[in-house]
């Protein structure tokens, strides 16, 4: 079942730009970002990050950043580098995911799957 799609005011984006701030040391939580936006009635941490925060990222071009404590606006070599580190190691974990998915398809054909012991 597809989710519906996120009804959001079309300043969003600026909104959610202008609480964000530069640097790592200066990153803001998703829950402090969705009670400042004033985002209520399901919205999550996720939908926060792909409902506004990719698109953002992926068609406007802004440099947002994330770590533990939270998104931030890039300001500066090492955090882009750091930024785009981590999405080339996810990235190749998801490729060896890849890989096993198709091999234990072949393997098993629509068979359950059982452990040897």
């Amino acid at each position: 079942m597809k989710d519906k799609p996120l009804s959001l005011p079309p300043s969003i984006r600026a909104d959610l730009l202008a609480l964000l701030k530069m640097g790592k040391d200066n990153a803001i939580t998703a829950a402090n970002l969705s009670d400042e936006l004033g985002l209520t009635g399901g919205i999550t941490s996720e939908t926060l990050r792909l409902g506004i925060i990719k698109p953002m990222i992926e068609e406007d071009h802004i440099p947002i950043g994330s770590c533990s404590k939270g998104y931030y606006l890039i300001s500066c070599q090492t955090e882009y580098y750091e930024v785009y580190n981590d999405l080339e190691h996810r990235i190749s974990g998801m490729k060896v995911r890849q890989k096993g998915l198709s091999r234990g398809f072949e393997k098993f054909k629509g068979k359950r799957p059982t452990y040897r012991q």
